[in-house]
């Protein structure tokens, strides 16, 4: 198996689970087990950090947080729970920080807790729903609209203008190979007005999908 890449931000995670013990692990599965897919780590954490008491929140953030990457990376690797887990371990015994090294029966325990929370599904159905969401060659990342009235003047400059037109610049910011770009396109009042209802048929799109689904029992998992 490739080598297994955690970022500081993971490793604060991995630090967390490691300082967990049986029960509190147990108590954090099942509030995971209880909880629908979504696809964001901070609302994860809010539905699980209310149906656990012996761990604190902080703390709930930073193991959510590295659980996720780590679906993901067996998703792509197409390997086992364990195969994973052992992965984790392995960089962990390679680190140069002394709290990630564990041994014995430290670190089979840590391995084993690690084994129960990535075969929680609702947790694997959510990362998965993260990647599918951004698998695409670009992904809006925000939108701006700027509005400006262009004058129009006659032959003489300084007359006052014989009239004027409003634009709006709709900057678009798309994420495309790990970069942010953008792109600008101008819109005039009835560019806007069809952008509108362009939208608005993409919502009552949205409806009627979300309840077949519920028609059919099929969990949806929205963004926030």
């Amino acid at each position: 198996m490739a080598t297994l890449r955690i970022p500081k931000e993971g490793e604060r995670g991995l630090k967390k689970l490691a300082a967990l013990d049986d029960e509190a692990v147990r108590e954090l599965a099942s509030a995971l087990r209880e909880v629908s897919p979504v696809l964001s780590p901070s609302e994860l954490s809010s539905k699980v950090a209310s149906d656990t008491d012996t761990i604190p929140r902080r703390d709930i953030d930073d193991i959510v947080g590295v659980l996720l990457p780590l679906h993901l990376v067996r998703e792509r690797r197409d390997v086992s729970v364990s195969e994973i887990a052992e992965d984790v371990c392995q960089t962990m015994d390679r680190s140069d920080d002394s709290e990630l090294r564990l041994s014995g029966k430290e670190r089979e325990r840590f391995k084993n807790h690690l084994i129960e929370l990535l075969h929680v599904e609702s947790v694997r159905v959510g990362a998965k729903a993260v990647e599918m969401l951004f698998e695409n060659q670009r992904t809006f990342a925000d939108g701006r609209i700027v509005t400006e009235v262009r004058p129009i003047f006659g032959t003489n400059p300084e007359d006052t203008p014989l009239g004027a037109l409003i634009v709006h610049m709709l900057k678009i910011t798309y994420r495309e190979d790990g970069e942010e770009k953008e792109f600008f396109v101008a819109l005039d009042t009835s560019d806007v007005d069809a952008l509108r209802k362009v939208l608005d048929r993409a919502e009552r799109k949205t409806e009627s999908l979300k309840a077949f689904l519920e028609r059919t029992r099929v969990s949806y998992i929205e963004p926030e």
